[in-house]
């Protein structure tokens, strides 16, 4: 009797305990959704100031980084990759002479880089803290308008090292912009009060990151 009728108590913190669950996870979620907006508002005021600059940043990178890929296939040839159907009919009325009837991929039309932008996030940049976020948004729309191929972001400045906050797996969106950007508070320690014999320096440490992504991503990456 006494199990029986301690039951409903216990049903009672039970509920109260999922209440209390709800409430915080909905509390994440708000905070969550307040911080994505604020994230794409800063990023939205970033690529306004920097949009001329980008698209000039954009052709000059065009005569720079110059198509690596072809894409497109054209030409007549006596093989290739795929047949020109519009040289069947006149192939078969020459009675086979005019054999030119194969496409080949020619001049590159596609780039096919693979960028790093590494940004130091220590409390060294913190008075220039708005021209590095202006930059990196610069630099991020003119890369995506010039379709430069791959492109990653590694931030490094502190005492845990560099780490890779946008890989070069993932699009160049405004969302992942937006997160990005909001990721720098350029107020690390910048790697103070560590033992050099500890660690490599925030420098070495964002190179050799650089270089284990970029390995990574050759080994992975099949351009097409």
């Amino acid at each position: 009797a006494s199990m029986a009728a301690g039951a409903p108590d216990d049903m009672q913190v039970d509920r109260a305990q999922d209440a209390d669950v709800g409430e915080e996870a909905e509390a994440v979620r708000q905070q969550s959704a307040a911080e994505i907006e604020a994230a794409l508002k800063l990023w939205g005021v970033m690529e306004q100031r920097t949009s001329a600059q980008a698209r000039e940043l954009c052709e000059q990178l065009r005569l720079v980084l110059e198509p690596t890929l072809a894409s497109k296939l054209k030409g007549d040839f006596k093989s290739g990759k795929r047949i020109n159907l519009k040289k069947i009919i006149p192939f078969i009325a020459s009675q086979f002479k005019r054999d030119k009837i194969w496409m080949r991929r020619t001049a590159p039309v596609k780039r096919t880089y693979q960028v790093l932008i590494a940004v130091d996030n220590s409390q060294s940049m913190l008075a220039a803290a708005d021209y590095a976020r202006e930059a990196l948004a610069m630099i991020w729309k003119a890369l995506a308008q010039l379709e430069v191929g791959d492109v990653g972001v590694i931030q490094f400045g502190d005492t845990h090292g560099a780490k890779v906050v946008h890989s070069l797996d993932q699009p160049l969106s405004d969302d992942a912009g937006a997160r990005v950007l909001s990721g720098f508070s350029f107020d690390e320690s910048g790697g103070k009060g560590v033992p050099k014999t500890a660690a490599a320096g925030p420098f070495e440490t964002m190179l050799k990151t650089s270089l284990d992504s970029l390995r990574e991503a050759k080994g992975s990456r099949s351009w097409h």
